[in-house]
């Protein structure tokens, strides 16, 4: 009897893979970033779950989403800082205003 579970299977573990990492894609545009964390973690356990012998494909497969997905935190991240900066610089600028006398 062999140890390969029959392809069916195995395709059905790497697309519900492919299928976490597209919802982590579509999440991560929205800006849903406690469902991209949820999702990470579902697409870790997925990917175990995949046969040993096939699980360096999916990890292959993953890679562009992955990709995609870091890129769109990163790009998020800046986002966030730059707005911050401007914050700070705003609420500097009304203390030194107001330290002037300016009211």
């Amino acid at each position: 009897m062999s140890d390969k579970l029959p392809d069916s299977i195995e395709d059905q573990l790497e697309g519900q893979s492919l299928d976490i990492a597209l919802r982590m894609e579509r999440c991560a545009e929205l800006g849903q970033w406690t469902d991209v964390h949820r999702l990470s973690v579902e697409l870790r356990d997925s990917v175990q779950a995949v046969p040993e012998e096939a699980r360096r494909d999916v990890v292959l497969s993953l890679q562009k989403s992955n990709s995609l997905v870091h890129s769109t935190v990163v790009d998020a991240k800046k986002t966030i800082e730059d707005q911050l900066t401007t914050l700070r610089t705003g609420r500097d600028a009304a203390k030194a205003y107001k330290a002037n006398g300016n009211s």
